[in-house]
């Protein structure tokens, strides 16, 4: 690294200097007004963090070489006697699989039917998955197994989704909300059939 492109002396400080600096805000052109909010780009929150010496925010673990396991020993030490200690101390993210696998279980029928043989999803249609290879990734997700592309048959999932409602006629696709305390209106969930598919 250049000389001339160190914020501090040392490394750490620099590696820390570069985590806390936000990321620039991209404008998009919107038709209604956003108030974006930044509240990590805090100065004092900076300083704060500044103050500490490196050393007590980042340490190796004494059992594993996990780069997890060694971080957010600031937290962690703050947090002692309030979060239980399995949290407090795991070396490993938490994950989210088992409670997908769950609900995957519980509406496989309707995966099947929008993903499954004889089925003509919206996703294989335009080429974006092999339909046959993608029923078998659901059948491991379903049988509780952590794939480690779960994230992007998560994101098929939603894509196919969206595909289904963008082709949908216009009175179909969108949904006028009730009036306030007027009972009589249908809900959203019921305008799509209460599923998470609308087929």
């Amino acid at each position: 690294m250049a000389q001339r492109e160190r914020l501090f002396a040392s490394p750490a400080r620099h590696e820390e200097a570069k985590l806390l600096d936000p990321p620039e805000v991209v404008r998009h052109v919107r038709p209604w007004a956003i108030e974006q909010w930044r509240p990590f780009a805090d100065r004092r929150l900076h300083e704060f963090l500044f103050a500490i010496p490196p050393d007590q925010k980042f340490e190796p673990h004494p059992e594993t070489d996990e780069f997890y396991a060694g971080s957010k020993w600031l937290v962690r030490r703050a947090l002692r006697g309030i979060l239980p200690e399995p949290i407090r101390t795991r070396r490993t993210k938490t994950v989210f699989t088992s409670g997908i696998s769950a609900h995957t279980n519980q509406q496989y029928t309707v995966y099947e039917e929008i993903f499954g043989p004889g089925s003509q999803p919206q996703v294989a249609a335009r080429g974006y998955v092999d339909q046959d290879r993608f029923c078998t990734r659901l059948e491991g997700l379903r049988s509780g197994i952590d794939l480690p592309d779960l994230i992007w048959v998560l994101q098929i999932v939603g894509l196919e989704i969206w595909l289904r409602a963008v082709a949908l006629p216009r009175e179909q696709f969108v949904v006028v909300p009730p009036a306030v305390g007027d009972a009589t209106s249908p809900t959203h969930a019921s305008a799509i059939g209460g599923s998470m598919f609308t087929r």
